[in-house]
């Protein structure tokens, strides 16, 4: 079985980029493309979402079309299933949980702002039809 652990594909560092202003736009994309609903069970996804990668041949360059919206439990589940067949085992490094943990802090915080943003819109709203 190979043991895996990822630190640069096609040459370019997988937690730098994973942690990149490009990558956070291109999470924001895949999101609101899939108006964040899991591609594989359809559940809706606000905050721990995944972007998986269905092919790494174009990695720190993707096409939005090679990235796909996926629930954590998904998620895992394609890769548990991908990883069995390939004979792989995962060990995820500590600085990949802390790239996974920055990106849902701060998924969550826009979440936030979103949802505040929306009450003021509707209690002005109100005021004004008074």
């Amino acid at each position: 079985m190979i043991k895996k652990n990822i630190s640069k594909i096609n040459g370019v560092d997988y937690n730098e980029y994973m942690l990149s202003p490009e990558w956070k736009e291109k999470r924001i994309a895949v999101a609101q493309r899939e108006d964040h609903v899991c591609q594989m069970c359809g559940q809706k996804v606000l905050v721990k979402y995944h972007i998986h990668h269905k092919t790494y041949a174009r990695f720190g360059h993707e096409d939005l079309d090679d990235l796909m919206f996926l629930c954590e439990s998904c998620h895992s589940k394609l890769h548990r299933e991908k990883d069995k067949a390939n004979g792989v085992v995962r060990k995820p490094t500590q600085k990949h949980k802390k790239v996974q943990d920055e990106w849902w802090s701060e998924t969550a915080a826009v979440v936030r702002r979103k949802k505040r943003a929306s009450k003021n819109h509707k209690s002005k709203s109100k005021r004004k039809s008074k």
